[in-house]
């Protein structure tokens, strides 16, 4: 499948491919409760729910936690929504709402820890990261047999330590580019942003794209 971005939604893609599903048994150690089960773990269920058994990059895109907010200029910018980010002069904000057409309010900030909120990537009093190691990621066999051209973006954290964490889809393309990319990210290295020459987490979005050679 591909993501529609303007229908917010997956939808399916034709391929030569087939696809085959083998489940590796044991007939001697596995008895037929065993395998059902191990099928069952194939297939969605009726009571489950993709969200919670997706790998954490896909969690917000799934669950409808992203927004678009339209700026006064330049793209669109896109959040979780009630996240929260820190500035370097100690105030709280929500991301990409310094430019945003139309303003949204503060949400309640009783109780949260401004310690575990990274800043943003555009904040002037804050050094940017570097990347220091980007691989590319390479290509699934169905995006291959499609040659698939796109560029999609990752929203992520990088720590102070200069490691991503807490990656995030912001724009799917489908058809496995999303997990090539997301699994492909958590292996890059920053030089991470620093304030006052201090590091300190920043959150910013990196483009991933995939060329067909």
């Amino acid at each position: 499948e591909i993501y529609d971005s303007k229908r917010s939604k997956f939808v399916p893609v034709t391929t030569k491919l087939g696809v085959s599903i083998t489940v590796d048994r044991d007939a001697q150690a596995q008895s037929d409760a065993a395998l059902l089960d191990a099928v069952e773990h194939i297939f969605l269920g009726a009571n489950e729910r993709l969200v919670d058994l997706a790998p954490d990059y896909w969690k917000a895109i799934l669950s409808g936690a992203w927004e678009t907010v339209p700026q006064k200029k330049g793209p669109d910018c896109h959040r979780i929504k009630g996240a929260l980010q820190r500035t370097g002069d100690g105030d709280l904000v929500m991301p990409c709402e310094a430019n945003a057409k139309t303003k949204t309010p503060l949400p309640p900030t009783a109780g949260v820890d401004v310690s575990s909120l990274p800043y943003g990537e555009k904040d002037r009093a804050v050094v940017p990261p570097q990347v220091l190691f980007d691989p590319s990621p390479q290509y699934g066999d169905v995006a291959a047999s499609l040659r698939l051209q796109r560029t999609l973006v990752l929203a992520l954290t990088v720590t102070p330590a200069g490691e991503p964490s807490s990656i995030a889809i912001v724009d799917p393309v489908g058809c496995g580019l999303d997990d090539q990319a997301a699994r492909t990210v958590e292996t890059w290295k920053f030089k991470p942003a620093t304030l006052k020459g201090i590091p300190v987490p920043v959150r910013i979005d990196v483009e991933v794209s995939f060329n067909v050679q």
